[in-house]
C-alpha cells in the first residue's frame, strides 16, 4: 500500500502543481494583459509627447520666423534711416555748395566789373598822361608834377597838381 500511498500523494502533489500552473498561467495572462495596458498607455503617452513636441517645434519655429521677419523689417528701417540721413546730408551739403557758389560768383562778378573799371582807368591814362613820369618814392608811387602851375583843391579838401607835361 505504500506504493499506492505514494501514488495518491504523486497524484495529489501533481494537482497541486497543476492548480498552482493555472493560477501563475492566470497570473501570468493578468501580468501580460497588465503589460499590454501599460504598453498600450506607455504608446499613447509616447504619441502625446511627440505630438507635443511637434506642436513646441512648430511654434518655435514660427517664432523664429516673426523673429526674422521683425529683425529684417528692422534692418529694413534701420537702411532706411540710414540711406534717408545720408539723402539729406548730400541735399544740405549740395544747398551750401549752391550758397556759397552762388556768393562767389557774385563775387566774382562784382570783381569783373571793378577790374573792367581800373582797365579802362589804365587805358584813359595811359592815353592822356604818357608822358607822365612814375617812380618809386619810398616804397610808393610818386608822379612828378609841375611846381609852376597852381594846385586846385576840392570841396573835401583834398588837394591836386597839374601833372608835369601837361
Amino acid at each position: 500500500m505504500e506504493t499506492e500511498e505514494r501514488l495518491y500523494a504523486l497524484i495529489a502533489h501533481a494537482e497541486e502543481i497543476q492548480t498552482h500552473a493555472l493560477d501563475l498561467q492566470k497570473s501570468v495572462r493578468s501580468l501580460h494583459s497588465s503589460v499590454e495596458k501599460v504598453s498600450q498607455e506607455n504608446q499613447k503617452h509616447l504619441e502625446d509627447i511627440e505630438r507635443r513636441f511637434k506642436k513646441s517645434l512648430s511654434e518655435i519655429s514660427s517664432h523664429i520666423d516673426e523673429s526674422k521677419s521683425k529683425i529684417a523689417g528692422q534692418a529694413i528701417i534701420g537702411s532706411a534711416s540710414v540711406l534717408g540721413i545720408s539723402a539729406i546730408i548730400c541735399v544740405i551739403v549740395v544747398l551750401s555748395l549752391l550758397v556759397y557758389t552762388e556768393s562767389l560768383r557774385e563775387e566774382v562778378g562784382i570783381l569783373t566789373k571793378e577790374s573792367r573799371a581800373l582797365q579802362k582807368n589804365v587805358e584813359d591814362f595811359e592815353a592822356r598822361a604818357g608822358k607822365a613820369i612814375l617812380t618809386d618814392c619810398g616804397g610808393r608811387l610818386c608822379i612828378e608834377v609841375d611846381k609852376q602851375n597852381v594846385k586846385y583843391s576840392s570841396d573835401n579838401n583834398r588837394i591836386f597838381y597839374i601833372i608835369n607835361g601837361y
